[in-house]
């Protein structure tokens, strides 16, 4: 067929298949429809006549009931059609005819005889062809008085003791075989969360630095305000978990859900936490929570705000931020007003159709209405106070669900200090000392405050970050700014004070190798390692303004002549030269009792503010390597924090975990392979010099051998694959090899481990024949020849005088080891076949595993053979004389009684030391093999039967207590105090106790041909049962079936398939009033 008619034949299957995959789904569709409304229109008939049960026409109008029910959903006119019908009797039988001897005959499920000479023709003239046959069972007279021979002796349970074959390399494990590296400080893990509207969790695999990403969901439609993005790194323990709540579309985890339509919802949170729970229920345990991203705002008339958008318009729902949620919105209707924004909860809408509120660290405000307008609502905050190097976007990005991920991005290794991230909070205390508990780099980052400023939201403090190289046990000082206090008083290292409670400035945060407040450091300058400068205090007119940020190479202040100033990286903010106190200087902000805003502290302070706010406070970075400082840089609280981690900076790798090494190497062989390396995303540029390290490490962990491979330059997230050669050491042995990454004198900590890898005596090369057999079981006392093939596979020849095969015997009891020299000289090439005796002499009895092995020159041979269960028994021998003819049990007794058996058969085993007394000897009744009852067999006159002796008696058999046709079974026992044994069995197959036998006759044969048959019935059928006080409705609904399909789907074998509906109700009859007279 050309491909073209084999598309067009693909097309015709594919269309019949879904027509009767849909044409299925229809007719069951439409079935449960029809049966509901007959079943409905049973219960209507039944209720009608019980409530019209007095009327002469009760009936009719019950049938009138069920008519109008049924004909008000279905149709019930009349269905007319024709269908096919195999023309034979339902208890006549279908199928092929098929012969075997001269009068047995196997049609479909009938195996029978044909009762005449006419049938046997009928029967004879289709052979191969399609009939039908009627068939019974009739009693078999002729079994009733005959008997039933024994059949040819089989060996007691030998089915139970099978061989199987193994081919291995003589260690047990293939020459080719491979071991799979096992990484020592590259463990990656990465790991997604999609929404689910569930709690997920988190288990870390490895104790190490963790970075959690975070998306919020965006608000609950197209035009819904789009969720925020945070990540952080946390340490977490081995074993540790967290919690994630994914936030979604639907408002799940704060969103608050618009009182119109699903659209108007509020994006939920995403959030990850150390304790259970969705947002909103952890406001009493914040420090659990350690990262949140926002949920957009829901839309309405107008499309929802982002996380961070601000709107002007006090009818729409408002943002909130990091420190309050936001403000509902204004309803100019008169009604309530949208709600505001809480913790982890978005603010509900106005009344009608206006957007909810976004969830989050806290939540957005509910929109409101103006104008007949729907405002939106507003979106909920991030928050990153609970993670290390925090960064938050710094508006909505994310479009849909929200989303998280966990990936490990530092491993901590077994000996490794685990306090690698030491963190601090303003505690009003300076000089909190750092002992470093390892060598190497370490990141300090810092946070400057803010001013308190009531509930208000003023500028922010600095954040600043670099680099410093610590010896063990060496000490830094922290000390953190607070943010100023409710009475006026400067935030706590540096922050100037104000006369208003809320308006003064935010302290300092500093690491130093000296103790101190940063202002006492001023002649110890060099001492000073980091500054975040405060932020100044500021004003509610002013809360969202740029102007008096802390931080950076100089903070931020008003434009100028507008009487404030930042300090710098030289100098204080100057607004005066009469009041010196309203100046910044080094370490503190400028300001006193009766001004109104005070400077931010800092490595120099900003002045004092007369209007709106004073001057941030400058950072400070010279202290440091790869310093970075950024102004208004700490979203994380208004007190400033500190955070010191060590980090690896050194050159790093991560191995492909795929990466194989064979598992096993001859002396000093060389085999190549392919590896592949990858610089992880994170780590430095590999130099020229960079080189893959393999070592050998014995079993005492010392090293063997060490040889080095050149990888060159590398760029970070590029991998690196090479094609190496490996010679393996010259010393049988176990070993470890060790990969690992070396570049100049600097090494990388993470390696790629393989264990064991065995390093063999060089082989000599075989392959046994797949064709080796041991018989199973073996006869201790009667051994027999096995023939077993191998192939030489070497280089040279082997001869008789320096190679033999090595035969093992063991179980958990013995190990006995038999050599037998090679029957001839073998060529490279050739293949031998030599006969072994098996088993040998002393083998006890037992079941045992049995390897051949090859030496050849003191050498072994590369590959073993093992056979499993190969049972080694003593074995008695039954075996029925004269082929067992006059071997003769009554195929057909009585249940319960005693019958006589005609037997004759001989001991032909050589196994005088066991003779057989009356006892050993038993006779069981089996059906399909199990055994049912046992009893002795009677020796007679004989007594004891010995090797080679004859049995010739008629002895009494006893019938079994039970019905049934069964086996007779006759077989020697085990006797107690002699080796174990089994012996041959003499069988009579299929006699009948208490059961007439029976036969199945063919009785007649007819051909088998489709007859038409005509339909037309009416489509409903009601049928009204008045029974005394009861009364039952009948409605049966002829339903047509699609295409005559329910021949093939249902077994149905017409064109109609009833369907009925019943109901059974009591009459309750009414009081008469007494007759008048």
């Amino acid at each position: 067929m050309n491909k073209k008619g084999s598309t067009t034949l693909q097309y015709v299957i594919i269309f019949f298949v879904t027509a009767l995959i849909l044409t299925s789904i229809y007719q069951t569709w439409y079935f449960a429809r029809v049966r509901s409304v007959v079943l409905n229109a049973a219960h209507e008939a039944s209720k009608t006549y019980a409530q019209n049960a007095e009327a002469y026409n009760a009936v009719n109008i019950a049938k009138q009931a069920a008519t109008n029910v049924v004909s008000s959903n279905l149709p019930i006119g009349r269905v007319k059609g024709t269908y096919n019908v195999d023309n034979i009797p339902l208890d006549w039988v279908k199928g092929v005819v098929q012969k075997s001897g001269v009068n047995n005959y196997a049609i479909g499920m009938v195996n029978g005889t044909p009762i005449s000479a006419t049938v046997k023709e009928q029967l004879d003239q289709n052979i191969g062809k399609e009939v039908a046959v009627k068939a019974e069972d009739i009693t078999d007279e002729s079994k009733k008085n005959s008997f039933v021979q024994a059949s040819n002796n089989n060996f007691n349970n030998t089915s139970l003791y099978g061989t199987t074959t193994d081919f291995a390399q003589k260690t047990g494990e293939s020459i080719y075989g491979t071991v799979t590296g096992s990484s020592n400080g590259s463990y990656y893990v990465e790991k997604a969360f999609e929404f689910t509207g569930t709690k997920q969790e988190f288990v870390a695999p490895v104790s190490g630095t963790y970075l959690l990403e975070v998306n919020g969901a965006q608000g609950g439609s197209s035009s819904g305000g789009r969720g925020g993005y945070a990540r952080g790194e946390v340490y977490l323990n081995a074993g540790e978990k967290v919690y994630i709540y994914v936030g979604g579309l639907n408002g799940y985890n704060g969103g608050a859900v618009g009182k119109f339509k699903w659209y108007g919802t509020g994006g939920g949170a995403t959030h990850i936490a150390k304790r259970d729970g969705l947002l909103k229920d952890l406001e009493n345990y914040k420090n659990d929570v350690l990262i949140v991203a926002g949920g957009g705002g829901g839309a309405a008339s107008y499309k929802g705000l982002d996380v961070y958008e601000i709107s002007t318009n006090s009818y729409t729902g408002q943002s909130a931020t990091k420190y309050s949620g936001g403000k509902g919105g204004i309803d100019d209707r008169g009604t309530p007003p949208g709600e505001d924004g809480t913790f982890g909860q978005g603010g509900s809408s106005s009344v009608y159709r206006e957007g909810g509120g976004g969830g989050g660290w806290y939540g957005g405000g509910g929109g409101g209405h103006h104008n007949d307008e729907a405002m939106q609502g507003g979106a909920g905050s991030n928050y990153i106070g609970g993670v290390s190097n925090g960064y938050e976007a710094p508006g909505g990005v994310n479009l849909g669900n929200g989303k998280a991920k966990i990936t490990l991005v530092k491993r901590i290794e077994n000996g490794e200090n685990k306090v690698i991230r030491s963190e601090y909070t303003c505690t009003k205390q300076d000089s909190v000392p750092f002992v470093a508990p390892k060598t190497g780099k370490y990141l300090l980052e810092v946070w400057g405050a803010a001013s308190a400023n009531g509930n208000m939201m003023g500028p922010n403090g600095g954040y600043s970050r670099g680099e410093i190289y610590l010896q063990s046990g060496e000490t830094i000082y922290v000390t953190v700014g607070c943010a100023s206090t409710e009475n006026g008083k400067g935030g706590f290292n540096g922050g100037g004070p104000s006369y208003f409670s809320y308006n003064s400035g935010g302290g300092a945060t500093h690491i130093a190798k000296r103790k101190g407040l940063l202002k006492s450091l001023e002649n110890y300058k060099n001492d000073v390692l980091i500054v975040a400068g405060g932020a100044s205090g500021g004003d509610k007119n002013y809360a969202l303004r740029s102007e008096g940020q802390g931080g950076g190479l100089s903070g931020t202040a008003l434009p100028f002549n507008q009487n404030s100033e930042p300090g710098t990286q030289t100098s204080g903010g100057v607004i005066s030269d009469r009041y010196l106190l309203l100046n910044g200087r080094f370490g503190e902000g400028g300001g006193i009792g009766d001004v109104r805003k005070g400077g931010g502290g800092g490595w120099y302070g900003g002045s004092a503010g007369e209007y709106f706010v004073g001057g941030g406070g400058s950072g400070y970075i010279g202290g440091v390597q790869n310093g970075t400082t950024i102004t208004g840089g700490n979203t994380r609280s208004k007190d400033g924090s500190a955070v010191i981690t060590y980090i690896d900076k050194n050159i790093a790798v991560e191995f492909y975990t795929n990466n194989t090494f064979p598992s096993v190497f001859e002396q000093n062989e060389t085999k190549s392979l392919y590896f592949t390396v990858i610089n992880p995303p994170s780590g430095i540029k590999w130099e020229d010099n960079t080189k893959l390290q393999v070592t050998w490490y014995d079993v005492n962990n010392n090293v063997v051998n060490i040889d080095e491979y050149p990888i060159g330059t590398t760029y970070p997230d590029r991998s690196r694959t090479l094609w190496i050669s490996i010679t393996a050491p010259s010393n049988v042995g176990q070993y470890k090899v060790v990969y690992s990454l070396v570049s100049g004198n600097e090494k990388a900590e993470q390696t790629q481990t393989f264990s064991p890898v065995k390093v063999i005596q060089k082989s000599v090369y075989l392959t046994w024949s797949s064709n080796n057999t041991i018989p199973s079981p073996l006869e201790r006392k009667n051994p027999v020849n096995v023939h077993v093939t191998f192939q030489n596979k070497d280089s040279t020849p082997w001869s008789p005088a320096n190679t033999s095969i090595i035969v093992e015997w063991k179980n958990q009891n013995t190990y006995i080891t038999k050599t037998y020299p090679i029957s001839q000289t073998v060529a490279p090439g050739g293949t031998l076949n030599m006969s072994i005796s098996m088993p040998p002499d002393d083998i006890p009895i037992g079941t045992y595993e049995v390897t051949y092995k090859l030496i050849s020159g003191g050498i072994e041979g590369s590959q073993i053979q093992t056979f499993s269960n190969v049972k080694v028994e003593n074995k008695i021998h039954l075996d029925l004389l004269e082929g067992g003819i006059n071997n003769k049990v009554p195929a057909f007794v009585e249940t319960g009684k005693t019958i006589q058996a005609q037997l004759q058969f001989q001991r032909t085993d050589n196994r005088n030391d066991i003779p057989l007394k009356e006892g050993n000897i038993v006779y069981q009744w089996r059906i399909g093999g199990q055994v049912r009852y046992e009893y002795p067999l009677k020796l007679g006159g004989k007594g004891t039967l010995y090797a080679g002796e004859s049995f010739y008696e008629n002895v009494p058999i006893q019938s079994p207590p039970v019905q049934g046709v069964y086996d007779l079974v006759i077989l020697a026992k085990p006797i107690t105090g002699n080796p174990i044994f089994t012996s041959t069995e003499i069988i009579f197959k299929d006699i009948y106790v208490g059961v007439e036998p029976k036969q199945t006759v063919i009785t007649g044969v007819m051909d088998v041909n489709d007859k038409t048959v005509n339909v037309d019935t009416p489509l409903l059928t009601v049928n009204i049962k008045p029974n005394g006080d009861t009364v039952t409705s009948e409605v049966i609904y002829h339903a047509p079936l699609v295409w005559n399909f329910g021949k093939f789907m249902s077994g149905i074998n017409k064109p109609i398939f009833d369907i009925k509906g019943e109901s059974v109700m009591r009459i309750e009859k009414p009081l008469f009033e007494a007759e008048r007279k």
